[in-house]
């Protein structure tokens, strides 16, 4: 239901919020969205207020005085008459005063109750202002109909497929606008960019966040700003954190060699030095398939990795020795690691909590995940002398810059340089 009320100045209108609702009233044109008083305005022409009523055709118009207004009128100034004598401006401005009064807008019966219940038996005094009374009614308006806050998951769910994004991307996005939307109900905002930052501000000085989680939370709600409301200028103008740039840690060789010690299972051990020999992603070890792996060419076939993208990596001997070791004892059919379920591939979070158990066995108090396994074999590439478009190839990555990380982390180079305090 939608209430469409004017002061001979300002068209305002009320409606729960919607989507649909959104695109009638941007299509009119001209019209904002006042946070403070929670209704659309247009500034008043008959032919905008005729647009307004020609979309929501059937919905509730008061530009209409109501009983209880007349009533107090009509006390206040029945037995007054103009005087004789009285100049056409003055007569004028009277008559004027009177006609604003007759055009306010209907106080619901909802609003009188509430004010009854608030005032019990004290009635609105003379001389009450027009301005205090429309403040009144105006709060306990806002109250009674605020427009329901409601996520759209499936459209936005549905975008991100259209545009053949992951399904890690898809889970990121429904979570952060998620939190975003409850954050909104809570605090009574809609929402806006405006909105956005505030509750970047609040996220990111609770919980310490980094600067690529509030970007991937600004880069969810631009997307559904763009897509779900068709609001492409709120999403322009939500501005990202500028990231910070650390270098991710390495474990040497010999740290490797002893965390692959300590881990008994061969499945588990298999799928470390996989990961480690040819630098892989989990991502990318936990999909393997048998028909992936080429023991002529000592090569590993990687599927549709991150970016949807296709690559050939290498197969070191020992890590082929362990596949043959492997595949005797399990007999994989489908999937080179599959799950407790044959038909599924194991789980990340299985491969992370062997990584964890070996890393607690090794003694290696570095900050390392699977991933440093990746990171490791770059380096340990690179201090080998292999050309780093070899290792962007082999790592697949898009840009040369991504991989040009790794001279940073490399120290071969840094124990030939001479200090010149040693000089």
């Amino acid at each position: 239901m939608a209430e469409i009320t004017s002061d001979g100045e300002i068209i305002r209108v009320l409606i729960p919020y919607s989507v649909d609702a959104v695109a009638k009233l941007r299509s009119i044109g001209g019209g904002r969205w006042d946070p403070a008083e929670k209704v659309w305005k247009f500034r008043y022409s008959r032919e905008t207020e005729k647009r307004i009523i020609n979309q929501f055709s059937g919905k509730q118009h008061q530009p209409v005085t109501s009983s209880s207004t007349e009533k107090r009128i009509d006390n206040q100034f029945s037995d007054k008459q103009i005087q004789p004598g009285t100049s056409n401006n003055t007569e004028n401005r009277i008559k004027n005063q009177f006609r604003d009064r007759q055009n306010y807008p209907a106080i619901s019966r909802e609003t009188e109750n509430h004010i009854k219940n608030q005032f019990g038996d004290r009635q609105i005094q003379p001389g009450t202002s027009n301005n205090t009374e429309n403040r009144i009614e105006t709060q306990l308006r806002d109250k009674q109909n605020q427009p329901e806050i409601t996520i759209n998951t499936e459209k936005l769910a549905s975008e991100i497929k259209l545009r053949g994004y992951s399904s890690k991307t898809e889970k990121a996005y429904v979570r952060h606008i998620e939190n975003f939307f409850k954050y909104c109900r809570e605090k009574k905002f809609y929402p806006s960019r405006i909105n956005a930052e505030k509750y970047i501000l609040e996220i990111s000085s609770a919980r310490h966040l980094s600067g690529s989680y509030i970007n991937q939370f600004a880069s969810s709600v631009k997307f559904y700003f763009n897509t779900c409301l068709n609001q492409p200028e709120e999403a322009v103008a939500l501005h990202r954190m500028k990231p910070g740039h650390r270098l991710p840690p390495v474990l040497t060789r010999a740290e490797v060699t002893n965390l692959l010690d300590c881990v008994s299972n061969i499945k588990h051990k298999t799928i470390l030095a996989i990961t480690y020999s040819s630098g892989l992603r989990i991502s990318e070890v936990i999909s393997l398939k048998t028909g992936d792996i080429d023991d002529d060419m000592m090569n590993i076939h990687i599927r549709q990795g991150k970016g949807k993208k296709d690559r050939v990596t290498l197969l070191s001997k020992i890590a082929a020795e362990m596949i043959l070791v492997y595949k005797k004892k399990y007999v994989p059919a489908c999937w080179l690691f599959p799950g407790q379920i044959p038909s599924r591939h194991i789980s990340s979070r299985s491969v992370e909590a062997v990584f964890r158990r070996a890393l607690l066995k090794a003694k290696i108090e570095k900050p390392a995940t699977v991933h440093t396994l990746r990171h490791s074999f770059a380096t340990h590439l690179l201090e080998g002398g292999t050309d780093i478009r070899y290792i962007q190839q082999l790592l697949g990555h898009k840009n040369l810059s991504t991989t040009q990380i790794y001279t940073h982390v490399s120290s071969w180079k840094l124990k030939n340089i001479v200090s010149p305090l040693d000089k």
